[in-house]
């Protein structure tokens, strides 16, 4: 999910891999996921639950709308209604968390089938190098095939001027050149240029770099701070359908 569908003190529900989860932005500001279900009597964390301060320790809480039951970031049952600080020990209530890192404006959740840590973090893009650049969109697209099919796909030189020509028909079109090569490029990043043709005629040309983040997500830089539209990032992200 984009940063923006978390607010300050938000709560949204969401699954992944077949998993019911609750992502919460706490008075802090940082983003915490936890798995949904309150080990109480199994209520949705993220139906009807909202964001609390623990008074005495000032952590970033969850509480369940039917009982009451705070849970941290960390998953640790922070406040039981009736219950003093030993008797709350005692129960030992906790839900799991999952690993969250935000960054380009986007929350990143790990997943492993064997709940081992993170191999790999995805870089600060925006932070690092371009401060003024924001979010403006986003889209979905569903595509019935396996994730590695669409990571081939990003870096097949070939097929760019192929099946990416057309931009508007009969109007406008493009016409990619790379400088990297089968034999030159990294595992990382590929560098060309876009140029975008007006009814046959050339209007401007572009650098373009294509970043394999990980391996379900990408980065395209097009254009620089100088160009007709300044620069423009896509992030593409992959995600796992719910079937």
């Amino acid at each position: 999910m984009t940063s923006r569908d978390l607010p300050l003190n938000g709560v949204k529900p969401f699954e992944m891999c077949g998993k019911q989860c609750v992502a919460f932005r706490g008075g802090s500001g940082a983003v915490h996921v936890l798995s949904a279900y309150c080990p109480h009597l199994g209520a949705n964390l993220g139906v009807g639950g909202h964001v609390v301060t623990e008074s005495e320790s000032g952590d970033d809480c969850i509480q369940c709308p039917f009982h009451g039951w705070r849970f941290g970031g960390d998953g640790q049952c922070k406040r039981i209604p009736n219950l003093n600080e030993s008797e709350l020990n005692a129960v030992k209530a906790v839900v799991k968390k999952w690993q969250t890192i935000e960054k380009n404006e986007v929350i990143y959740v790990w997943h492993h089938s064997e709940d081992k840590d993170p191999n790999h973090y995805p870089k600060d893009f925006l932070g690092k190098n371009y401060h003024n650049l924001s979010l403006i969109g986003s889209y979905l697209r569903l595509l019935h095939c396996n994730y590695q099919i669409i990571l081939e796909n990003g870096s097949d030189f070939q097929h760019f001027n192929y099946r990416h020509q057309v931009l508007i028909p009969y109007i406008t079109s493009l016409k990619f050149s790379f400088d990297s090569t089968y034999e030159t490029v990294t595992e990382i990043t590929i560098t060309g240029r876009m140029t975008i043709y007006l009814l046959g005629m050339e209007l401007v040309t572009v650098p373009i770099k294509l970043c394999h983040v990980s391996p379900v997500t990408e980065l395209l830089y097009m254009g620089t701070d100088e160009s007709m539209l300044g620069t423009v990032l896509s992030l593409a992200t992959l995600e796992v359908p719910k079937d």
